[in-house]
């Protein structure tokens, strides 16, 4: 099969180049072309309001823009059809500044950080104007731009000596600290029984008084029933006598007082309530009748 194959061409004796048939001509450079494209930015139709964000994908004509470049760079401007109405705004491109710039049919929506950029370089050029003929003025500024780098170390080894602190200690550190200043009595800090008011002390006593007489009433039974004399041990856990003991209403015992101490403490309560509704009843009441009385 090698020798079917021919690379040479036969050109005959008559042959005239003039007389082939013209080709179409070459696309110009200002011809539009049809692209795949998205927006660069966000922008709000003119027409019917529609917001369209960066990232849209269009099928868009380009063209190239006659005579405007900037530094032998070309510029393009490309036709957008909006999302929702169809109508038609166009963009071109920005070379000097690596950017867009809407020419009709759509504004541009606010951009904070390209705000802050433009503030930015404003004020960098400011600054090396004032510096270009002022040797006094670059030496300030470079002083003040050295105080504040020193700043602003010297606020982040704090954060990191803050944050290594906080972690070396953990939680049972902490709830031992935590315990042992609520323990304390004057030196450490307040203790749980001194922040109780009067009524919950009286009623944790009462509660406590409970609890031991029902220990004592189950360890006498038990005693008792194992082997029983003469004798009987008291509260205090001395041995008393043998004998006919006085009626209990003779003697009034630990529990009715703290009874009648709770009573007591609570009906001070409620007049200290009583008092204090009724000097915010006088008030609220005095305002009430002057507002009556200018009707």
């Amino acid at each position: 099969m090698a020798e079917r194959k021919v690379l040479n061409k036969y050109i005959p004796p008559d042959f005239d180049p003039s007389k082939l048939p013209k080709k179409k001509a070459a696309r110009n450079a200002s011809d539009q072309q049809k692209v795949r494209t998205m927006l660069p930015m966000s922008v709000r139709c003119s027409t019917c309001g529609n917001y369209m964000s960066k990232g849209t994908k269009f099928n868009v004509r380009m063209e190239l823009v006659k005579n405007e470049d900037y530094l032998g760079m070309k510029i393009f401007r490309f036709y957008y059809k909006c999302k929702n109405c169809a109508a038609e705004f166009c963009m071109k491109t920005d070379p000097k500044s690596a950017d867009y710039i809407v020419e009709a049919g759509a504004t541009r929506n606010y951009e904070a950080g390209k705000e802050a950029g433009k503030l930015a370089e404003e004020r960098r050029r400011k600054k090396e104007a004032e510096e270009k003929g002022d040797a006094m003025k670059a030496l300030e500024n470079r002083t003040l731009d050295s105080k504040r780098e020193l700043e602003m170390a010297n606020a982040l080894d704090e954060m990191k000596t803050l944050r290594s602190r906080h972690e070396r200690v953990d939680f049972e550190t902490a709830l031992r600290r935590v315990r042992g200043a609520g323990g304390a009595g004057g030196a450490g800090g307040m203790s749980v029984e001194a922040k109780l008011d009067e009524a919950d002390e009286v009623q944790v006593q009462m509660m406590l008084l409970q609890q031991e007489r029902a220990r004592r009433v189950g360890g006498g039974s038990s005693s008792s029933s194992s082997g029983g004399g003469g004798s009987e041990r008291g509260d205090d856990g001395e041995v008393a006598p043998s004998g006919p003991r006085p009626p209990p209403e003779s003697r009034p015992s630990k529990q009715q007082s703290l009874a009648k101490r709770l009573k007591v403490v609570k009906k001070k309560e409620s007049e200290d309530a009583d008092q204090v509704a009724g000097v915010v009843g006088g008030l609220f009441g005095g305002y009430g009748g002057s507002d009556s009385e200018g009707d």
